[in-house]
């Protein structure tokens, strides 16, 4: 595996001219999606909830949170799966995307869209759960279960009978045994990156987040060896406790 150093000038070369273009039309809606988050929050009025129904009402807003939160995770995921999944093609396929739109919405159609929805909102859930716990239980889980989504995504351009959540979930802590933090380090080398998207308001999402993003998909590609090995085989989706796994 190499250091996030190199990982991110693969992402920089990827994206570059005269190829930008195709990288920000790969990632349009995610790009989309930043803007419209960053403005709204800029303009939302603060919610509060301390009267003389205090209790009641911190509830109602913690459910309406991981409501919301749900909901953005598993409509922002989608996106982002086909956004990821673009660019490992493009890199294991060393050809430019044609109809990069197209396959940024890939995930939207069919059966597909229901197996993403539940993978998505499985992951959601377990890394909830394991963050009531402690906070650094939640940030171990959330990088166990980073590659869960890609390796359905394998699977079904592989033409590969499809897995249940949980086994995704599994077979990605199993892949991210001693690579976790390499992950961890990657996406903190570009706090400086989203800090920049914060002062200008979202614009620079327009390079940062195809080059985020190419620089995850370039993770997942050496961490699978540069190829599509057999992920799991289970047909039906269907979720069942996680077990424990607090290494780094």
């Amino acid at each position: 595996m190499n250091n996030s150093y190199i990982i991110r000038q693969k992402a920089r070369n990827l994206i570059k001219k005269p190829n930008f273009g195709v990288s920000l039309k790969l990632s349009a809606f995610i790009v989309i999606w930043y803007l419209l988050d960053i403005g709204v929050s800029y303009y939302r009025q603060p919610n509060r909830i301390i009267s003389e129904h205090a209790i009641a009402e911190t509830i109602r807003y913690a459910a309406g949170s991981v409501t919301s939160g749900l909901f953005s995770s598993v409509v922002i995921g989608i996106f982002a799966l086909g956004t990821m999944w673009g660019f490992v093609e493009w890199y294991r396929d060393k050809q430019v995307p044609e109809e990069p739109y197209a396959k940024s919405v890939r995930f939207w159609y069919g059966d597909t869209i229901r197996d993403v929805v539940v993978i998505l909102g499985v992951r959601f859930i377990f890394i909830f759960l394991w963050s009531l716990l402690l906070f650094v239980p939640g940030i171990i889980k959330t990088y166990s279960y980073a590659q869960a989504d890609l390796l359905f995504a394998e699977d079904v351009k592989n033409n590969r009978p499809i897995a249940n959540a949980t086994e995704y979930l599994t077979e990605s802590r199993e892949l991210m045994l001693g690579h976790k933090m390499e992950l961890f380090v990657l996406d903190l080398t570009f706090i400086g990156w989203w800090i920049l998207m914060a002062l200008t308001f979202g614009l620079a999402a327009i390079y940062v987040v195809p080059y985020h993003t190419a620089a995850r998909a370039e993770f997942f590609v050496e961490l699978r060896g540069g190829v599509d090995e057999p992920a799991v085989k289970v047909e039906v989706l269907q979720p069942k406790q996680p077990s424990v796994d607090d290494e780094l």
